[in-house]
């Protein structure tokens, strides 16, 4: 317990404020820092919807949301399961680096959950994760589809978009100057071909002014938490 108090102390310094008790294990630390990013927000920017299974923690802690889906049939649900939620809107669109009439979309057989531009890997330690289907679909930048007034109020993003975390960022443009802190999937060994390395990641998010409040292990497909130092 004094090595969590050591770390809820740490992370006062970045204005993260832990306070839940007791905290027994490393990981429950973990989570609470990523629930502390989320409740001290504007607003919410989570890239990856899916189904929309945050909704109800984003309204219970009175924020406003913006979900941006890529599969059709997933956005429609998407869209029923938040049509209660006045401050919640999301959007159809596949975002990317380019904007492009059409790019090959691959389907995973997780109920979607592991689609991706990019193909799984021989090398991905989910062994029953495949793609099972195709689809063709247009890709637009972040600062194509939104602008600076649309994200005034969206203080952290959430990218889960299995190895195109880059190409998301790089298409956000200026838009990140708006961000203050970032949840991303980040990948330390090959799960999609060509997709993102978590050192890219970082680098790109230094640039800008964010650091990692931790650092992924080896092997690791996680989500890592940055927040903007300047």
């Amino acid at each position: 317990m004094n090595l969590i108090k050591t770390f809820q102390r740490l992370f006062l310094l970045f204005g993260i404020n832990i306070s839940r008790e007791p905290l027994k294990y490393y990981y429950d630390l973990e989570d609470e820092i990523k629930n502390t990013l989320i409740k001290n927000s504007k607003g919410i920017l989570h890239v990856g919807a899916h189904y929309g299974q945050e909704r109800n923690f984003y309204h219970a802690h009175g924020l406003k949301v913006i979900w941006i889906e890529a599969i059709p049939e997933v956005y429609a649900e998407l869209k029923k399961n938040i049509s209660e939620f006045n401050d919640q809107i999301a959007y159809l669109a596949l975002l990317g680096n380019e904007n492009l009439a059409s790019v090959d979309f691959f389907i995973s057989n997780n109920s979607g959950s592991s689609s991706s531009v990019f193909n799984i890997s021989k090398e991905s330690k989910f062994k029953s994760v495949s793609m099972q289907n195709k689809m063709q679909i247009p890709m637009i930048r972040l600062d194509k589809l939104l602008s600076s007034i649309d994200l005034a109020n969206y203080s952290h993003w959430i990218i889960d978009v299995q190895g195109a975390e880059l190409l998301v960022l790089q298409g956000a443009g200026d838009l990140i100057l708006q961000c203050k802190s970032i949840t991303i999937e980040v990948s330390t060994s090959e799960t999609y071909i060509n997709g993102a390395k978590y050192s890219d990641l970082k680098d790109y998010l230094f640039s800008f002014g964010f650091t990692p409040l931790w650092e992924p292990n080896e092997g690791d497909h996680t989500d890592i938490p940055f927040v903007k130092l300047f």
